[in-house]
Order: C-alpha cells, then sequence, then structure tokens
C-alpha cells in the first residue's frame, strides 16, 4: 500500500496545477515525489507533464517540466478518471514543497486572523484602516464628494459635451425619489449631490432600479412618473431588474398597458433589461419599446479591492473588454433590437462596444443578492437570515451598510456599490469613451 505522509490534497488550482500534453488538468493530490490528477477521459500516452506553481511573493507562476515520473495507478470514477504518478526530479520536488509551505502558511493565516489581516500578510492590505468607518449613508456620500470637486471636471469639460452633443440623465431608483419627482417635477429630483454643470443639462430620467425589483414603481406610481416627466419635458428610459418567475403573468400585463399608453401618445420608451426574460416579453412591442443592456447583464470585474491585488495595477488592460466586446454577443445583442449598453465607470479603462452607449457615475454596482441581506439585517436582525421578499418595507430608505472609510464602497438596498472617481484622476477617460461611442452620461446619486 503506498504511504507517503508529505502528501497534500486540495491545493486550489489557481496555486496549482498541472497540464498533460499543454491541456490543463486538476491536481487532487499532490507530495514531492508524486501526483494525483483528475481527467473527463482515459489518458492513452502523456508526452509531456508539467505543473504551473503560483508565487505569492513574485506574483506569478513557476512552470515546471517533470521529467522523470512514472505511472502507479488508474482508477475509473463514475464521471471521471484518475491517476496517479511517482515522480523522480528534484526541481518538481522543490516546487512543490514551494508550493505546500505557502499554502499551509495561508490555511494558517484564514484559521487565526480575520480576512483584512490575511490579506496584509498576503498584498500589503492596509488592515488598520478598516477601523476608520462611517456609520450614516448621507455622511458616506458625502464624505466621498467633498473630497472631489466633480463641479470644476464638468465645468472644463462643457465645451467637449456639447460638441459631441452629450445627453444628460439622473437615476430615479428608490419609492422617496418617485414620489418626490411626482410632487415637485423637477426639483424634486434630488440633485444636491450633482455638480451643477450637469444639473443644468438633465434632458432624461431613468425610472425604476436595475438591481432590486422590489423597487419597481407601482402601475399607478409608474403612469404618474410618466406623466411628470412628459410634462417637464423630460426623456424616461424604465429600468427593469430582474423577473422572478412569479412576476412574469404580471409583467406582461403591465407592458402591454404600457405599450398601448405609449401608441395613444405617440411616444418610444427605452427599457433597460436586466434579464434575458424580459428581451421576450419586449419582442411585441417593437414599434413603442427600445430594449437597453442592463447592468447586470452587461457583467465585468469590478470591485474596489481590486487595487490590492497583487499585480492588478498592471494588468488594467486585461480588463478593458469584457464578453459584450465579442462579435458572438454583439449580434446577439442586435436579434433583440439591443443597441444601448449602459457601462458604469468602475476605476479602470473600459473598451466601449461599437455603437451609442450610457455612462454611469459615481457609483458602479459589484454585487447583487436575490435574497436582500440588508433587509435581513434590519428586519431579522441578522444578515444571514435571509429569505425572498414578497411585500418590502423598504428599510433600504433608512439604512445602508457601512464598509471601511478607504475603500470606498456602501452596501444600498439589494447591491454593494463603489465609488468611482478615476474620471477625475485620468483626465483624458471621458474623452476617449466620448470617441468610442458614450453619448450619455447618467448621475446615479
Amino acid at each position: 500500500m503506498r504511504e507517503n505522509y508529505e502528501e497534500v490534497e486540495g491545493i486550489p488550482s489557481g496555486i496549482l496545477t498541472c497540464f498533460i500534453d499543454g491541456n490543463e488538468v486538476g491536481v487532487t493530490k499532490c507530495s514531492p515525489t508524486s501526483i494525483a490528477i483528475r481527467v473527463p477521459d482515459q489518458i492513452k500516452q502523456v508526452r509531456k507533464m508539467e505543473i504551473a506553481g503560483y508565487c505569492f511573493r513574485e506574483n506569478q507562476y513557476h512552470y515546471i517540466v517533470v521529467r522523470e515520473y512514472t505511472q502507479e495507478e488508474e482508477q475509473k470514477e463514475e464521471y471521471c478518471w484518475i491517476y496517479h504518478y511517482e515522480i523522480n526530479d528534484d526541481e518538481y520536488a522543490a516546487e512543490i514543497r514551494r508550493i505546500q509551505k505557502e499554502y499551509m502558511s495561508y490555511i494558517r493565516y484564514k484559521m487565526e486572523y480575520d480576512d483584512s489581516i490575511v490579506s496584509q500578510e498576503l498584498t500589503g492590505y492596509p488592515a488598520q484602516q478598516d477601523e476608520v468607518m462611517r456609520v450614516c449613508g448621507e455622511d458616506i456620500l458625502t464624505d466621498w464628494l467633498q473630497q472631489d470637486d466633480w463641479n470644476a471636471f464638468f465645468e472644463r469639460k462643457l465645451s467637449v459635451l456639447k460638441a459631441n452633443d452629450i445627453e444628460v440623465a439622473v437615476t430615479l431608483d428608490t419609492p422617496a425619489k418617485y414620489h418626490n419627482f411626482v410632487s415637485l417635477g423637477i426639483s424634486g429630483i434630488g440633485m444636491e449631490n450633482m455638480p451643477d454643470s450637469l444639473r443644468k443639462h438633465i434632458k432624461r430620467v431613468y425610472i425604476g432600479n436595475q438591481f432590486c425589483p422590489n423597487l419597481f414603481p407601482d402601475r399607478k406610481l409608474l403612469f404618474d412618473l410618466l406623466v411628470c416627466a412628459w410634462q417637464n419635458g423630460l426623456a424616461v428610459t424604465v429600468c427593469l431588474s430582474y423577473l422572478r418567475d412569479n412576476k412574469v403573468e404580471e409583467m406582461q400585463k403591465l407592458l402591454m398597458e404600457l405599450a398601448a399608453w405609449c401608441r395613444d401618445r405617440g411616444m418610444q420608451l427605452e427599457m433597460v433589461c436586466n434579464d434575458v426574460g424580459y428581451l421576450l416579453l419586449l419582442e411585441p412591442y417593437k414599434d413603442v419599446f427600445q430594449p437597453n443592456l442592463g447592468i447586470l447583464l452587461n457583467k465585468r470585474r469590478k470591485d474596489p479591492r481590486y487595487p490590492y491585488k497583487k499585480g492588478f495595477r498592471n494588468r488594467c488592460d486585461d480588463f478593458m473588454d469584457n464578453a459584450w466586446n465579442s462579435s458572438g454577443l454583439e449580434q446577439f445583442a442586435a436579434n433583440y433590437g439591443i443597441q444601448r449598453y449602459e457601462y458604469e465607470s468602475c476605476g479602470y479603462k473600459m473598451h466601449i462596444a461599437e455603437g451609442t452607449h450610457s455612462l454611469h457615475m459615481p457609483l458602479y454596482q459589484t454585487n447583487t443578492a436575490t435574497y436582500c441581506t440588508l433587509y435581513a439585517s434590519s428586519m431579522q436582525g441578522e444578515r444571514g437570515r435571509q429569505k425572498l421578499v414578497e411585500h418590502c418595507r423598504y428599510p433600504c430608505e433608512q439604512y445602508v451598510f457601512s464598509y471601511p472609510r478607504h475603500l470606498k464602497m456602501i452596501g444600498k438596498y439589494n447591491s454593494l456599490f463603489g465609488y468611482d472617481n478615476s474620471l477625475l484622476q485620468n483626465k483624458n477617460w471621458l474623452d476617449e469613451y466620448l470617441k468610442q461611442g458614450i453619448n450619455r452620461l447618467v448621475w446615479n446619486l
């Protein structure tokens, strides 16, 4: 019976992986003298075996070609094959010992310390700053905005915005904002945090919440909002979040009524879709509804903690494209009549897909939960007691989740958001976005 007291199981593939004839395979166990791999199909012959081990200190992978190895076992499992190899290779042995040592250190940190200390040890994250918190939602937003002069920035950009005929929009995404707008018109939009140079040029409102379906206005309020926007000379974009199965019939009826309302007035509406199901529901109404690609569908890697990841600053170019820069998905969008994508300014420069699109700022979404943690925390007393909320009391209008001040991050309704001022720090980014096809700026505070 084979025994190996230096054998370690379950090292994540991001730390150790194996390549057989150039194809990546999973490593189930390893020691300085052996390795076990899992593959989908039987291996007839191995011409080249190579391992790649991540080095935390160097922030890169070490690639080692295994020179001397012999197959010891072959096991047929239900969905895969398991192969065990004995290895007699000093370079391989040294690399495996290094990987195991660093991995064990990581496990020890995770068991003994909280996440911020682990991040400090591995990446240099400033754990001590995690103690500096803001507890009031308004204080959090005010603090961020006071540090940046958005008004001066847009004053300098006014000539560029006018030359490119850039449309300015603002979001109405909570019940309080809906009722204020209906009662007070444009003055009720709540533009106190909006730069003066943008406030004077508002031409459109986004009605609805892209992230939480419970924050979509009820039928009467929706039509009141549309009438108010129409009377104030504002164009409207309606925002639809993800589509719940038990709401399909209800939304079908609302869309039918909304389409009739638009036809009676000779109007067209943009509809931001964050669920492919809505694309199907909107198909019968192509004459009045123009679907936009929502933020939940226009996915990309976004998080204010990314700069603390080792090597992130040197690899930002790898983040510039996302799936919607591919010809296949561009064609998919075109098939459903999607001509506009909703983007967010999110801390690094993006490649904007071909066409004319929107840029939201200064908040960007990082995570969205179907089962709202804010509701669970405020109503159940514990964020882990989450459930599907059918009849929401809107605690998000009173409470937010607060995070360490230096992260510039906040939990609003069922989502997490980061605050981004990269456009201010990189003076030419906005100009480049305008050249790529951004023709609308959406202020979302």
